[in-house]
């Protein structure tokens, strides 16, 4: 197996984070769709077999998962493995559509009726991913970038209700909020668009029902 895993960072103290068989991809300029952003510019360009575009969380997150995944990742346990995709940050629930109601609230109400327009957002999923946290083959990844992820950020750029605040910046630690406030508001925007945690359940989305060999990593 050849892989393209590439970690992104958006400050020089959160560079210690990452996994030591991670490419580092050092984030200049934020865009309102975060990762996805990168994840559109970076895997169309990959020859690798397999690819997985993280945050410098990563780790951090599989600590939460402990009941679901062993917290430790290596390049020799993602190389033994067999799959067509591997969720990095399982969770124990398939209802996408009633947790993004449950956390964001009325936003999230709005930005699903127009997102519909483009495409349904099921009520479960075979599989919840999470933050892009995955791997995948790239030829499955390049499908999903071309056909899905970018004609995606196409619908939603410029309608204001993708931009809806989404409640998330609370939830931040003092040190993350200090980053990514003034960022905010260079848009305009006091909290994180709503639009973003659309975009994040949506590769759950393009591989529900298609057969794909599945595991928790």
């Amino acid at each position: 197996m050849t892989l393209d895993f590439i970690q992104i960072y958006y400050a020089e103290d959160q560079k210690e984070k990452l996994y030591p068989f991670a490419t580092p991809y050092f984030c200049q300029e934020i865009t309102p769709y975060f990762e996805n952003q990168i994840i559109a510019e970076i895997v169309p360009k990959s020859s690798a077999e397999f690819c997985g575009i993280c945050s410098w969380r990563l780790s951090a997150k599989r600590g939460d998962m402990h009941k679901l995944v062993d917290k430790t990742l290596s390049l020799e346990k993602i190389q033994r493995s067999t799959f067509d995709i591997a969720i990095l940050t399982p969770r124990g629930h398939k209802d996408i559509l009633n947790k993004l109601y449950m956390w964001h609230h009325e936003p999230a109400v709005l930005a699903v009726q127009e997102f519909n327009k483009f495409l349904r957002i099921p009520e479960t999923v075979d599989h919840s991913i999470y933050e892009n946290h995955f791997i995948a083959r790239t030829d499955i990844y390049k499908d999903y970038v071309s056909n899905c992820l970018l004609p995606a950020i196409e619908f939603m750029r410029g309608n204001p209700v993708f931009d809806l605040p989404a409640g998330y910046l609370r939830r931040k630690s003092e040190s993350e909020r200090k980053h990514i406030q003034p960022i905010l508001e260079s848009w305009g925007m006091k909290d994180y668009p709503i639009g973003v945690f659309l975009l994040e359940r949506l590769f759950s989305v393009f591989i529900n029902k298609k057969g794909y060999k599945v595991i928790n990593l």
